[in-house]
């Protein structure tokens, strides 16, 4: 197996940065011992090649072992450390692992085994923060889109692999964003593509916006591309740059981000420049509800229920007829098991937009969760009335024929679900209980197989 390593210096076209930008973007896929990724490695290229662009000094390392890995992390934390106004990016896609609330990143030599071995072989992401925190710059931004799958067999560990902790006491000006919820899987998405929290980083990676606003749409874009089963979340934040964007380039001579020269904008002249901090902040933008929604979607990401609902109702008081506001707080209320309030605001946000597919869907995962298979049943045909391609309401509409008995049926949908994602976990191995259930035993067994094959341990 060969990894590969190279620095890639930012065009000359771009303004030019009061700190240096220095990014560190690792991708493997070619694992040796436990199971293989798809498309970790076409995310790692993409990522970079897209911060290249933003005026970033990138390395860029593919399919590393353990003494590779910890020689880039050391590399990039010394760069930053040498210039206190530097800003830092890191990104990391592969397997990850959890063993008794940390973290770690998974080389590409790591071997199934116990906890010990685990932290003996792998990175540990606390590690990472605190010489992140050491090195003292500006800025960092740690990014993780790690669990695409369990990478080892049941039988061979004895630690946490089904998602990665939330991070605790993350200091000021270091942000944290996992592509998935605490303890929860990520998708690799199909071969060839990026990963569906990749895709979705690289729409919003050139946003102007500060990384505390540009977060939430990718997670919201995130949410939309997995049909809700995939929430990235987020931990920490960007406190004394709090306008701090990755791509100063683009932001507007009135944004608060255009009057702050730390930021690495174009010298400005003496007509657009602040007088002093105290007119910058004056300089902030309106409250609206466009605004406090993205808050909303922010405060969710990073498990702050009551905080977010919050956001969301001051967003509906500001503009009561915002649907996707109502549809967000339906979302943080199922969350949290508040099924009737969940329901109450996915039925608003289908009052005021009958064509919301994403609504019917949630109400009726909120409506099976009740009990009530009849409304469900209806709100699963709607979702798939509206999006064909809707592959996940194909088979939670299975699992309400499930409940009913009615098994043909059933069957009907897991096999339109998985032609529609041929990557379903769900599908495969529902189909393949209810050929059980028939005493379709050959049947049953090629989808619990093929469910194996794509990751699930039983």
């Amino acid at each position: 197996m060969f990894f590969f390593a190279i620095t890639i210096l930012s065009p000359p076209f771009l303004p030019a940065q009061e700190g240096s930008r220095y990014a560190l973007v690792i991708g493997n896929a070619d694992y040796r011992y436990i199971n293989k990724l798809n498309n970790t490695i076409k995310d790692a290229r993409d990522i970079a090649a897209a911060l290249v662009q933003l005026g970033f000094q990138v390395d860029l390392w593919l399919d590393v072992t353990k003494e590779q890995f910890a020689d880039a992390v050391k590399a990039h934390t010394a760069r930053l450390a040498a210039d206190p106004q530097s800003e830092g990016f890191f990104w990391f896609t592969g397997h990850g692992a959890q063993v008794q609330g940390e973290n770690y990143l998974l080389s590409t030599d790591i071997r199934a085994g116990s906890p010990q071995e685990l932290r003996k072989n792998s990175v540990s992401l606390n590690q990472l923060l605190r010489e992140c925190e050491a090195a003292r710059n500006r800025v960092n931004i740690l990014v993780v889109d790690a669990c695409r799958t369990d990478p080892f067999p049941a039988s061979a560990r004895s630690f946490r692999t089904n998602g990665l902790a939330a991070v605790r006491d993350v200091p000021g000006d270091i942000v944290i964003m996992f592509s998935t919820a605490p303890d929860d899987v990520a998708s690799d998405g199909p071969a060839g593509k990026n990963s569906p929290f990749a895709q979705a980083f690289l729409k919003h990676i050139g946003s102007s916006e500060p990384v505390n606003m540009m977060a939430p749409d990718v997670v919201r874009e995130t949410m939309i591309i997995t049909e809700g089963e995939q929430r990235p979340f987020m931990n920490g934040s960007i406190i004394t740059n709090k306008y701090y964007s990755l791509n100063p380039a683009r932001t507007g001579a009135s944004s608060p981000v255009a009057s702050t020269p730390a930021l690495g904008n174009a010298p400005q002249t003496a007509a657009s420049a602040p007088a002093s901090t105290d007119a910058r902040a004056d300089a902030a933008p309106e409250v609206t509800a466009e605004m406090m929604n993205k808050t909303g979607i922010a405060l969710f990401a990073g498990g702050e229920f009551d905080q977010a609902i919050t956001a969301f109702t001051l967003a509906v008081t500001m503009k009561p007829e915002y649907a996707e506001a109502y549809y967000n707080r339906g979302l943080v209320y199922y969350a949290i098991k508040a099924a009737d309030r969940a329901l109450d605001n996915f039925n608003e946000a289908i009052r005021l937009d009958k064509k919301y597919a994403a609504a019917y869907f949630n109400r009726g995962l909120a409506y099976a969760d009740k009990g009530d298979y009849a409304r469900a049943l209806a709100d699963y045909s709607e979702t798939i009335r509206l999006n064909p391609a809707h592959a996940k309401a194909r088979n939670n509409r299975g699992n309400v024929f499930v409940a009913l008995k009615e098994y043909e049926k059933a069957i009907a949908d897991y096999t339109e679900a998985i032609r529609l994602n041929p990557m379903s976990i769900a599908a495969y191995r529902n189909r393949g209980s209810v050929y059980r259930i028939q005493g379709k035993r050959n049947n049953a067994d090629a989808d619990f197989a093929e469910a194996r094959k794509l990751g699930w341990r039983e």
